[in-house]
């Protein structure tokens, strides 16, 4: 898998991004772009800067030409179970969304679960028309 991924869950993310058969894998190296499609490039631990705040996005969909700026983010219990970890997640998102990001925010349980599921919710919400039966 691609060496931007900073955790298992991240990995089974991308894994299933590349079975959904809506974006493929770059062939030329690159550390933030994993894959391109119709719906726009697909980015990993892309870094930017919030209104001030600078972050790290798990993932990204990016599509500048249909103004889609869609930010994917995998929430382990470890690192995102805290009180202060969920204040800080919901000020992110709000920040994000003030610089015009859309996000999407999953809990590891849910990509380690059905990460197929995780990624047909991604796409519906870019507009694909996708089954509801695994993708992978």
């Amino acid at each position: 898998m691609h060496q931007a991924c900073k955790s298992p869950l991240e990995v089974r993310l991308l894994g299933a991004f590349l079975a959904s058969g809506f974006f493929e894998a770059c062939r030329a190296e690159s550390e933030l772009v994993v894959a391109h499609g119709p719906l726009g490039l697909l980015l990993s631990q892309l870094p930017l800067v919030a209104t001030t705040r600078r972050y790290r996005l798990d993932f990204a969909v990016v599509d500048p030409s249909t103004d889609v700026f869609l930010a994917i983010e995998v929430d382990g219990f470890e690192w995102h179970s805290s009180r202060s970890a969920l204040v800080y997640d919901r000020e992110r998102d709000r920040r994000l969304k003030a610089a015009g990001w859309e996000v999407l925010r999953f809990a590891g349980r849910e990509v380690h679960q059905d990460a197929f599921r995780c990624v047909r919710e991604v796409l519906r919400f870019l507009g694909a028309d996708v089954p509801d039966s695994k993708t992978g």
